[in-house]
């Protein structure tokens, strides 16, 4: 996996040509060194749109091909994970607060905080920002209490207080709550 810029000018020429889980043939790009905090791979290069880019269809990759890599929960919580980097983790979750409104940059932001456990039932606080908060507060209320199982991909670790725990990025991370994917699938038999 590497990671793809397209600048905020030339986000309209391309927004209606890129889609998640969409393979695409490219021609006419830069790669640049990648660097600074919240990276959502480790590659050491990044991609950066030009207005002359161009993307094509092509033969879409394997389906098992997700690039999901789920860190370990004790990972995060011992310091051992880079907080420059995004991470993906799969977890059970087991409490959930209710939906809190809170002042951030003197905006009004929904808040949800969770905590998820692991196979080995360790214990990693979750919070979820925004439209993430209410969306998956949302989708736990229509499913009573029935196992839920939650895929972050993209999440940033924070450190508050001697704390860790993990959250949305912004509009990078992507929630899932029991996708249907072979990771979640051995999750589940653990």
């Amino acid at each position: 996996m590497i990671h793809a810029t397209v600048k905020k000018e030339l986000v309209s020429q391309f927004v209606t040509l890129i889609s998640q889980g969409e393979s695409k043939l490219m021609v006419n790009f830069i790669v640049t060194m990648a660097a600074g905090s919240y990276r959502p791979t480790k590659h050491p290069y990044r991609i950066v749109f030009l207005p002359t880019t161009r993307l094509r269809m092509c033969d879409a990759l394997p389906s098992n091909l997700t690039g999901l890599d789920p860190v370990k929960f004790e990972s995060i919580k011992d310091g051992s994970q880079n907080t420059d980097y995004l991470v993906d983790v799969i977890g059970q979750i087991v409490e959930v607060s209710h939906v809190e409104v809170v002042s951030v940059n003197g905006k009004d932001t929904q808040k949800l905080s969770l905590e998820l456990r692991n196979q080995d039932d360790d214990r990693l606080p979750m919070v979820l920002w925004g439209k993430f908060a209410t969306d998956v507060n949302d989708a736990i209320q229509l499913r009573g209490e029935h196992k839920i199982i939650v895929v972050l991909r993209f999440g940033k670790i924070k450190v508050w207080k001697d704390e860790r725990s993990i959250s949305n990025a912004y509009n990078v991370s992507d929630v899932a709550l029991n996708p249907n994917l072979e990771e979640v699938q051995a999750f589940i038999e653990l």
